[in-house]
């Protein structure tokens, strides 16, 4: 996979991140980050990096959020 995330990493260059309004929490770190720069560093990373989806959940849970929206093809979370 690390192949295709430095070939994801070329268009993503291009595109334009900026601080999120609502709370952004990384699976790669279950941490919240604002940084544009490290938000696109984090989205390349977590094709390779071990996916720490309960503590990214409970990080969130713990700043507030109530709702939680999955984005993707198909619905794996709902099984």
């Amino acid at each position: 996979m690390r192949p295709v995330a430095e070939e994801f990493g070329q268009p993503l260059a291009r595109v334009a991140i900026e601080a999120p309004r609502l709370t952004f929490v990384s699976t790669v770190t279950a941490a919240p980050e604002r940084d544009p720069g490290a938000i696109r560093r984090l989205l390349i990373e977590q094709l390779t990096a071990p996916v720490q989806w309960d503590r990214a959940v409970r990080c969130a849970g713990s700043l507030g959020v109530g709702r939680y929206v999955e984005a993707g093809p198909g619905a794996p979370l709902p099984g």
